[in-house]
């Protein structure tokens, strides 16, 4: 009766006089994107330290440039995209390409506005919004929040799993991005460019990295579940020393970037400092000859960070919620 009151009837259980709200979800949510962040400025701050050693010149960024985009990136895809791919897989993600086509026209639409207060500079201001220029900052942000629980509210697997269907996505989208990129954005930069170039640009390793890990992956995805066992006991010796050398030289991409990112940042702030006047990148120099004493009205600036950084993930979060 002590137990059921009176009547029989159980009484009503307590809440708690302070639930927990969302705000502390969200709040962990930050802690750990400030760790995140705090991680991508640490390596970039070892490529800073290199710079003024005198360790990472400017021929060993280059050098070191080549090595990410020629080695260390393809093994990258190759450890991810090819044991990741399906044709359910596919099919799930098609939303990526429109997504990407949506940024490059939002991105588009919104340099050309921008670029009519400086005509000469418009079209390295579309470009500018329209298309990224790194992706290993994003994917460093990406694998140390996608395993937070308030991102796993609907029962989406963590850990491994979910840390290799990051990787894959955004190697497949870096795919894209890089069609995208010289198929549109080059021709707008330089106002022309020829098929030889046009394929030398786009077939660069990364990409083609990605399409072969692709199409290996979709002829296993074909194979029969029964006889997969077979054919794997055969290929392991080979497979695993394979895989891993793929693994360590892969491990290496993403920390090299943000190195070279963080030299270069260096140089350029040195150069800030140093001259009083801004002079447009090398490449617009070369396509865009005279416009090297000129320089962007700060107002621009301020226009393409709000119109990339800010306005455009927005419309992005917006067009995936539907």
């Amino acid at each position: 009766q002590e137990r059921f009151g009176r009547r029989g009837v159980p009484p009503p259980q307590r809440l708690p006089l302070f639930p927990i709200p969302m705000s502390l979800h969200w709040a962990a949510l930050t802690g750990v994107a400030g760790e995140s962040v705090a991680t991508v400025a640490a390596c970039a701050a070892v490529g800073v330290y290199g710079r003024r050693m005198g360790v990472l010149t400017e021929g060993a960024l280059r050098d070191l440039d080549k090595l990410i985009s020629s080695v260390y990136l393809p093994c990258l895809i190759f450890k991810k995209v090819l044991p990741n791919t399906s044709l359910a897989v596919l099919l799930d993600i098609w939303p990526l390409a429109a997504v990407c086509l949506f940024s490059v026209i939002y991105g588009l639409a919104a340099g050309a506005l921008v670029g009519r207060k400086a005509p000469r500079f418009r079209g390295m201001v579309m470009v500018a919004i329209a298309f990224p220029n790194s992706f290993s900052v994003p994917l460093t942000l990406m694998l140390a929040l996608g395993d937070l629980p308030v991102l796993l509210s609907q029962g989406q697997p963590g850990g491994e799993a979910l840390e290799a269907r990051i990787n894959f996505l955004f190697l497949m989208s870096y795919s894209l991005w890089t069609l995208a990129r010289w198929s549109i954005g080059f021709p707008i930069l330089s106002g022309a460019i020829t098929m030889k170039e046009w394929r030398r640009k786009v077939l660069n390793p990364p990409v083609v990295a990605c399409l072969l890990a692709g199409a290996l992956g979709l002829a296993w995805d074909a194979v029969p579940a029964d006889a997969r066992p077979a054919w794997e006991w055969r290929l392991q010796p080979v497979l695993k020393p394979l895989a891993t050398g793929l693994q360590y030289a892969g491990q290496c991409s993403v920390p090299s970037i943000l190195m070279s990112l963080g030299a270069k940042v260096d140089e350029a702030m040195l150069a800030l400092r140093t001259r009083p006047r801004l002079s447009a990148s090398s490449l617009v120099s070369k396509l865009l000859p005279g416009e090297t004493e000129e320089t962007l009205p700060a107002g621009t600036y301020f226009a393409i960070f709000a119109l990339r950084q800010v306005v455009g993930p927005v419309l992005g979060a917006c067009m995936v919620l539907g």
